[in-house]
């Protein structure tokens, strides 16, 4: 996980994010996961439309990161 979680985060399923007015950016997810990760198009009802830039750092076992049409940045 991130060295800095910011006390606005929350967590859905294994991402942890943070709401950002009507929409939600993911700015973490577990290092130890394997395999591939669906980024879901939506979190507690609000578009994923942002990916944090180090939210899949250290995840060198992640083969796929799949992202909704949702994410503009």
């Amino acid at each position: 996980m991130c060295l800095t979680p910011s006390l606005l985060a929350a967590t859905s399923g294994k991402f942890t994010y943070e709401a950002e007015g009507r929409s939600v950016r993911i700015t973490d997810y577990p290092t130890s996961e394997v395999g591939e990760v669906i980024v879901p198009p939506s979190i507690d009802g609000k578009p994923v439309t942002a990916i944090g830039e180090w939210a899949f750092y250290d995840c060198s076992k992640l083969t796929h990161v799949v992202l909704p049409a949702s994410v503009t940045s």
